[in-house]
């Protein structure tokens, strides 16, 4: 099944590692042949970025992340921190109220807890050993 293939991070597309070596991995782990059309094809229906976007310095480190993948995202901790002073066990009668916390949270509190904030947001990311002695 196509779906299940999964590419070792060593092997995620760059510039200096072509399609055509993704298409000679598949081949020898799957027995399933690609052509690099198909490879490239497949890969970004699956979500996979293999390009640098344009305007992004080529010394910019891009970390490729699955397609879905909240809790690696930084702008998602962002606001998991923002909801836990605005949102979390707090209750406003109106939207406006909201709203107006919000842009508190950004104006005003964002400054005073920047230290809580460049420690939970970076990208820093561990490793999980994902091979189970079971």
């Amino acid at each position: 099944k196509t779906s299940d293939l999964h590419l070792p991070i060593k092997l995620y597309p760059s510039r200096t590692k072509p399609i055509k070596d993704i298409c000679a991995y598949v081949k020898d782990t799957y027995q399933k042949t690609y052509t690099i059309a198909g490879m490239q094809s497949w890969m970004h229906r699956q979500g996979f970025v293999y390009k640098n976007p344009k305007g992004i310095p080529a010394k910019a480190n891009l970390h490729y992340l699955p397609p879905y993948s909240p809790n690696l995202n930084p702008i998602e901790r962002l606001w998991k921190i923002m909801h836990e002073h605005v949102s979390n066990n707090k209750y406003y009668e109106k939207g406006k109220a909201f709203v107006e916390a919000v842009k508190i949270f950004f104006n005003t509190t964002v400054h005073e807890i920047k230290e809580i904030i460049r420690s939970r947001v970076t990208d820093n990311f561990q490793i999980l050993n994902t091979q189970f002695p079971f």
